[in-house]
């Protein structure tokens, strides 16, 4: 029995980190998309994860929601902040600070 949930256990965290780098990517290519789609540069290639929740989807199934965030910059002087929440491996909001044209 002891060897089962153990066994169960690492196949929970295995899943959980899988899981985590899915999402991460997605949240990254998100997030480099909606710099390119308004001529900003997405700096550093790469997003952190700031926080992560259970939340209930519009259905009510309850579902991993993690919010990320990013640095972006319009001319290369200043850097400006993004954020990036999904909810399972949707994405449902992305942010981005105001900054200077």
């Amino acid at each position: 029995m002891n060897d089962t949930a153990v066994v169960l256990l690492l196949l929970i965290i295995v899943w959980y980190w899988w899981d985590s780098a899915r999402a991460k990517e997605i949240a990254r290519h998100a997030g480099k998309k909606a710099c390119e789609d308004v001529d900003l540069q997405f700096l550093d290639d790469t997003v952190a994860r700031q926080k992560t929740w259970l939340k209930r989807n519009h259905r009510g199934r309850m579902l991993i929601c993690r919010s990320y965030y990013f640095e972006f910059t319009n001319r290369g002087d200043t850097r400006y902040k993004g954020k990036i929440i999904l909810l399972g491996k949707y994405i449902d909001t992305i942010q981005m600070q105001a900054y200077k044209i």
